[in-house]
């Protein structure tokens, strides 16, 4: 099946993404180890993967950015889809 994504999604760093959906800050005290937790399990890799691509995130591979900036797209997606109050069940009513 073909990536609807695939030519017009970008990158996003780790570090971004942790920035706007992690629950710790990057000033609070266990901010690293939650990430990591965040970045493996939207990523489907070990926590171990994820510390290898250094401190910050520096090494962490294309594929995996682009990976994020999907999420990121779907994420804003939904926000819209509930403010405008556009949920599956309206859509399937309006057949």
């Amino acid at each position: 099946m073909p990536n609807p994504f695939s030519s017009s999604v970008k990158t996003l760093n780790p570090e971004t993404f942790c920035e706007k959906y992690a629950k710790k800050k990057k000033s609070e005290w266990g901010y690293r180890a939650s990430w990591n937790k965040l970045l493996a399990y939207v990523l489907d890799v070990s926590e171990k993967t994820v510390e290898a691509w250094g401190a910050s995130f520096e090494n962490c591979p294309d594929k995996y950015q682009k990976r994020l900036a999907e999420i990121d797209v779907l994420k804003t997606a939904e926000k819209v889809l509930v403010q405008h109050k556009l949920s599956q069940e309206f859509l399937d009513s309006l057949d």
